[in-house]
């Protein structure tokens, strides 16, 4: 309890005739008109279940670097009673944090303090600590704490063991608001002694509920009385100037539920006490905002959605802005902005995003959003490239990028020209003519690389390891070198965690090398994540958390072979590129689907066509796929008569090996033959298989098997193509043609219903009202089966060129 001598307040009170005046006058006006403080808590201040703000005097402490809060009050503020001896700091000390608010606890004890909480000078243990220049007044001991640290801000609460004490020492509700009206005072003093503004948050005191305890009469009434008093006391010094505002823990913690002991509260109480200060500390301060999360360039494909986010700190609320090249996005106000589908015109766009409050603003880095387009090549962030098509002496950079790095054939009679690739027939070395400064300097910078390329192994037993692409000085010293272990492929890079030779390597798993044609990557980003790629899929990831600090740009640049000439390498290069950043999955999928040629995209024909019949008239033809470059594959069909032409059978993914005929006729023979595609050009056709002895006919809808639909073809087209698709069972259908944007161009089939079967769409832009562009569409089929089962729903891209 607050036991204050009446000589001290004597000394230290300053009385003040106007404030006895206006205290008389809200008595009387809350005589004729009811309870003040109901009414105008329920017309000033929003409420929550926690915090009830009742009349003050509006002042905002908004122009400070760090608010100083001086926590001043008895045990409750050590937290005894509760396991956390933080009592409500530590859980306000983070509400104030997360709220982005800089601020600092004050006073003048350190009492049960964790070591793993840091914040200095938490608070009192209690109203019997006293300071040992002042041992015999309590008032004396406040003042002392407030010239010690100086607060901006008192959170100022009286215990429920006052309420107990009451009675136990005969004390009346008057002499308990007299003792809180002492501490008021003596803060007054201070701000007159040193010209400071103090604001003042004082708590109404929790009631106990009527439990008996050690108490002789009823504690609730005069819980209510004290509340009450102290509502008087503060509106009486609001209307003479004081800036007090009075919080409702009453109402917030309740016995038994939130104390543990009657007198102090439990670890749960302690949760709503702090969520109590929190919100009034919030109501009276202004920050201005803060960006925590700085948004992040983004990369993406054509078609692709692109995605940014900010992150930031302030008084609530926030506002946000999002600009394009310096230019505000109309009605992108959130905290994250999200691209639908990106376009090409995007590449090397600039974004940011303005964070603003009544306080002020704060303005986010600018990053970039990068596309590649879907039929092109990343090119961001590429330091050198090769595509072996010079037929020359030299290998020439490419890129287009700072200073070319050409290379040069040390013997040009061990190698040789072929279409679209370089042949090293013998060992080697090809170089480069000057310093490879642009790839020091890029990836030292950004601590991220990636090397990429697409060769053909002349065999699984070289080792050493062969030399596939080297930043080096010899066989010991190196900044990377990607190369050939039998069947593996072997990435040495040198870090802060590596020896010289960039050792302990990172291989490729057990026979993922082999004299096909591999489309090889090795990706590191700054956070350390390594990973090996063959032919567009993750082989193998490790972690490397270090840097390229220790890189040596006095190392030489080359292809198949060290320096020392010792560990050359045999096989075909196609491309070779280096980046001075990690490439997304995303994007080395995307490289493997472009294949090494980029726009020309070199398709080989479909070989060993074979045929199988099942069924008496279902006709399973299967082939190989020699090409890493198509779209997908076209069959085409002709029946045994002397008059029929080919006709278009079906259009297939990417990657198919075979196809099902289901519609065949009974004693009937058939021609059969097969071609790659891509968006530019197609492969020759497949020799051409016959098909005989089909002597039965079966139902249409018992070979349909599953829910199917197919690339449109031609693809590109002008003016019109063909959609094929397949229904197992009836359904409702809808087949719907969209923008790059998301918006709807028309609508084929609108949920109608229809029956197993296989269908053809014939799509023709000369119906439409609106006049297409060349571009990118989308066209999507959504079929929900009658009987309930799951529905289907894809969607494949189509490409209007006129």
């Amino acid at each position: 309890m607050i036991n204050l001598k009446k000589n001290d307040l004597l000394n230290i009170r300053l009385t003040n005739l106007v404030v006895l005046v206006a205290l008389l006058c809200l008595l009387v006006f809350n005589n004729v008109f009811g309870q003040l403080s109901n009414l105008t808590t329920s017309n000033n201040m929003e409420q929550d279940s926690y915090t009830n703000i009742l009349p003050q005097k509006n002042v905002n402490i908004t122009d400070l670097d760090t608010l100083k809060i001086m926590p001043l009050g008895n045990s409750i503020t050590k937290g005894a009673g509760s396991s956390n001896e933080t009592g409500y700091r530590r859980i306000l000390d983070s509400l104030l944090n997360t709220a982005g608010i800089s601020f600092d606890f004050v006073g003048t004890q350190n009492d049960g303090i964790p070591t793993d909480f840091d914040r200095d000078h938490e608070g009192h243990g209690g109203w019997h600590a006293k300071h040992p220049s002042f041992p015999t007044s309590v008032l004396e001991n406040v003042y002392s704490w407030l010239e010690l640290n100086p607060p901006d801000m008192v959170l100022l609460h009286i215990g429920t063991n006052d309420i107990g004490e009451l009675f136990v020492n005969n004390e009346s509700v008057a002499d308990v608001v007299s003792d809180i009206e002492g501490i008021l005072d003596t803060i007054d003093l201070f701000e007159l002694n040193t010209s400071s503004d103090i604001k003042v948050i004082l708590a109404k005191v929790i009631n106990l509920t009527d439990d008996p305890g050690t108490a002789t009469v009823n504690e609730t009434d005069s819980t209510t009385k004290l509340n009450n008093e102290l509502q008087i006391l503060v509106d009486a010094r609001i209307f003479s100037g004081d800036n007090i505002l009075i919080v409702d823990q009453e109402s917030a913690l309740s016995y038994p539920a939130d104390l543990s002991d009657r007198v102090h509260p439990n670890d749960g109480g302690y949760v709503k006490m702090a969520d109590v200060w929190y919100q009034a500390i919030a109501s009276l301060v202004s920050f201005p905002p803060t960006i925590v999360e700085q948004p992040q360039t983004v990369q993406a494909i054509e078609s692709d959605s692109a995605q940014f986010f900010i992150a930031a700190t302030g008084t609530k609320p926030l506002s946000y802005q999002w600009r394009k090249n310096g230019s505000d996005i109309v009605g992108e106000t959130d905290t994250t902005y999200t691209i639908p589908f990106v376009a090409p015109i995007d590449n090397n766009s600039q974004f940011s995003c303005i964070v603003s409050n009544g306080s002020g603003i704060d303005t986010s880095n600018s990053v970039f959003l990068f596309v590649t387009g879907e039929n092109e090549r990343v090119t961001h962030n590429l330091q050198v490239l090769y595509n072996f098509e010079q037929d020359s002496t030299k290998v020439t950079d490419i890129s287009n990028l700072g200073s070319d790095l050409d290379l040069t054939i040390e013997d040009t009679t061990k190698t040789r020209w072929v279409p679209y690739g370089l042949e090293v027939t013998a060992p080697t070395i090809i170089s480069a003519d000057s310093s490879p400064l642009k790839i020091y300097q890029q990836s030292t910078q950004s601590n991220e690389i990636s090397l990429e390329a697409w060769i053909r192994p002349k065999n699984i037993t070289q080792t050493g390891p062969a030399r596939i692409i080297t930043f080096s000085k010899d066989g010991s010293e190196r900044n990377f070198t990607l190369g050939q272990n039998s069947n593996q492929f072997n990435m040495r890079l040198t870090t802060t965690t590596t020896d010289a030779n960039g050792e302990p390597a990172m291989s490729s798993t057990e026979g993922s090398l082999t004299t096909e044609l591999t489309h090889i990557v090795y990706t590191k980003n700054i956070d350390g994540d390594s990973k090996i790629y063959i032919n567009g899929v993750v082989d193998t990831s490790v972690i490397d958390t270090g840097n390229f600090s220790i890189w040596d740009s006095s190392f030489s640049f080359g292809l198949a072979n060290e320096f020392t000439t010792d560990r050359g390498w045999l096989g075909t290069y196609f491309l070779t590129a280096i980046y001075s950043i990690a490439l997304t999955t995303t994007e080395v999928e995307h490289n493997y689907s472009v294949g090494f040629n980029g726009d020309k995209k070199l398709l080989f024909i479909p070989t060993q066509v074979t045929s199988t019949v099942s069924g008496d008239t279902l006709v399973n033809l299967s082939w190989n796929d020699n090409s890493n470059e198509e779209l997908g594959y076209i069959v085409e069909r002709r029946s045994n008569s002397v008059d029929s032409v080919y006709h278009l059978l079906d259009t297939l993914d990417a990657d198919a090996t075979g196809y099902k005929d289901f519609s065949t006729k009974h004693s009937t023979s058939y021609f059969y033959r097969i071609k790659a595609y891509n968006s530019l050009n197609t492969s020759d056709y497949s020799d051409t298989i016959r098909v005989d002895n089909l002597i039965s006919d079966i139902e249409n809808e018992k070979l349909i098997s599953h829910f199917q639909l197919h690339q449109n073809y031609p693809n590109p087209f002008n003016p019109s193509t063909t959609i094929t698709y397949s229904i197992p069972k009836a359904s409702k259908v809808s087949l719907v043609i969209y923008d790059i944007l998301g918006k709807v161009v028309t609508k084929l089939i609108n949920n109608s219903k229809v029956a197993t079967g296989n269908y053809n769409f014939q799509f023709s832009t000369s119906s439409l009202n609106s006049n297409l562009t060349s571009g990118v569409y989308f066209y999507r089929l959504v079929a929900t089966p009658l009987d309930g089962s799951e529905t289907f729903m894809k969607t494949k891209k189509i490409l209007l060129m006129k």
